[in-house]
């Protein structure tokens, strides 16, 4: 990934600590209208420049629960695999990263290969035999 993808592990819940400056995302209000939102502080704000937090995302987009969530969900084992794929509110982590923003996020190697006008196409990692090739 570029150093300013739209990554939701890199993202800290609280604007403190290390975290890398990311690339403006976006995200569609209740009225269907798109808004560009910066990923990091304004300057009239006291923290300046830094990085937004999660939790400062999620309010912005107006999803941030009222009782609050943790960074990282109890069950989480790095990938949330063993979380039910249907729940989208285990942790801010998954709220975050299942945004149309962060899952529109491409790869170097994706962007780098539409930007010489090529096509880039995805196969299966696993029965080849699927693959136009074979």
């Amino acid at each position: 990934m570029v150093a300013d993808a739209l990554i939701a592990t890199r993202i800290n819940l609280n604007p403190r600590g290390a975290q890398p400056k990311m690339c403006d995302g976006w995200y569609i209000d209740g009225n269907r209208e798109k808004h560009v939102q910066p990923m990091i502080f304004p300057s009239n704000h006291k923290l300046n420049g830094k990085p937004n937090s999660i939790k400062q995302i999620l309010k912005e987009r107006n999803i941030w629960p009222d009782n609050g969530i943790h960074l990282i969900c109890e069950q989480y084992s790095g990938k949330h695999d063993d979380v039910d794929p249907e729940r989208s509110d285990c942790c801010a982590r998954q709220i975050m990263s299942l945004q149309p923003d962060f899952c529109e996020q491409k790869s170097i190697l994706e962007e780098a290969i539409i930007e010489a006008k090529h096509i880039f196409e995805r196969y299966l990692k696993f029965h080849c035999e699927c693959n136009f090739i074979e």
